[in-house]
């Protein structure tokens, strides 16, 4: 059963709003990579943005612009050229506001 069919039939899931905020802003950053043609499969965005994102969290700060510092380290720590991969998360801010 997917999570749409399970919450239209009022059935409580725990925790499906975050994982469609969650999703949501993966599938933004898939969308940022792909207009920078960076060639990342979304499976791998979506793991990178997931890994980021968990370790921005853990990182006691109070500062708004470590998680896109975290994700554009996350891309060049796979082979994205840092001017490109900081596009990309500037993408990924202008879809996520």
């Amino acid at each position: 059963m997917s999570l749409h069919f399970l919450m239209c039939c009022g059935i409580p899931v725990a925790g499906a709003g975050t994982a469609v905020v969650v999703e949501g802003t993966a599938g933004a950053l898939v969308v940022a990579t792909r207009a920078v043609a960076l060639p990342l499969a979304p499976a791998r965005v979506a793991l990178l943005h997931l890994a980021a994102s968990t370790a921005a969290a853990l990182l006691p700060t109070l500062g708004a612009r470590l998680p896109r510092a975290v994700l554009a380290f996350a891309l060049t720590s796979v082979g994205a050229p840092a001017a490109v991969a900081d596009s990309a998360v500037l993408g990924h801010r202008l879809l996520t506001v």
